[in-house]
């Protein structure tokens, strides 16, 4: 996945992947906490894995599937409220496109669920503002 697209395409939501990211590295060694080796440190394919946990934390659920025949593979984003699943964003990414892997469909779920984090905190900043 390309965080350098990410970060500029969906900066608020980049930053709030950093700051979830250095809270959970708990100082470890590995990683400095600044905001330059972070950079480096999203890179690493591990931080792709990681970004399941991220999203539950922000209340978007990724999941990611065969399809029939498991020829190919889909995606989904739900956020859930309470006790109901709420499917404004229970979308099926692309569902007219089938991921040839497992890694194809989570790079474009997690894409999307950058995309929809931060079109949440826009949302939450204009209303802070008003």
């Amino acid at each position: 996945m390309d965080y350098g697209q990410i970060k500029n395409e969906y900066p608020k939501a980049y930053k709030k992947a950093c700051d979830y990211f250095l809270r959970k590295s708990k100082g470890a060694t590995v990683i400095e906490k600044t905001r330059e080796t972070f950079d480096v440190f999203m890179n690493l394919r591990i931080v792709d894995r990681m970004l399941y946990d991220f999203f539950d934390e922000q209340g978007l659920y990724i999941s990611v599937s065969p399809n029939a025949g498991y020829s190919s593979w889909g995606c989904c984003i739900y956020n859930a409220i309470g006790d109901n699943w709420n499917l404004e964003y229970g979308i099926i990414i692309n569902e007219d496109t089938d991921y040839v892997n497992r890694t194809e469909a989570e790079e474009a779920a997690f894409v999307a669920a950058f995309e929809i984090l931060e079109q949440q905190l826009n949302k939450t900043l204009t209303r802070e503002g008003d």
